[in-house]
């Protein structure tokens, strides 16, 4: 019965200290059309798109897709997505990050980002995505993205 409440109270402890690190920036500008957001100056779209897939695959994504004005990578989650989502008994969570690149006005391109978390059902006919509560983490990317362009 001990060890049942402390295996609880680890858990509920690590989620909270999960939550508490991811910080307010997904929650600021860019909801609801993306988490995250950099503006781009003087680059063509083929440029920004080419270092946009190599400083991803750095950070350990796959290409997972890719449309016109829009690019979406995939990594295999970890401890902490598996405590956060749900997904105790083995690594079946994927973080799926989606970024969208739109044309300003002044030619420029405005690179947002969306992030969930995908997790395996247990044998049910589609997988559950969520919301990625860490999203924020990936502004990072973006904002390396952008020195190394400028």
């Amino acid at each position: 019965m001990n060890l049942i409440f402390t295996r609880t109270l680890i858990c509920s402890a690590l989620c909270l200290a999960a939550l508490a690190s991811s910080g307010c920036v997904a929650m600021g500008r860019g909801l609801p059309a993306g988490q995250s957001q950099v503006l781009i100056h003087d680059r063509s779209l083929s440029e920004i798109q080419s270092k946009t897939e190599d400083v991803f695959y750095r950070h350990g994504f796959q290409m997972h897709g890719m449309g016109q004005s829009e690019m979406r990578f995939e990594r295999r989650g970890g401890t902490a997505e598996n405590l956060l989502y749900g997904n105790w008994d083995d690594n079946k969570t994927y973080t799926q990050v989606t970024v969208f690149m739109t044309q300003e006005d002044s030619g420029d391109y405005r690179l947002r980002l969306r992030s969930e978390v995908v997790r395996d059902t247990f044998g049910g006919d589609s997988n559950s995505k969520m919301f990625d509560v860490q999203g924020a983490r990936y502004g990072v990317l973006l904002k390396k993205i952008q020195r190394e362009l400028q």
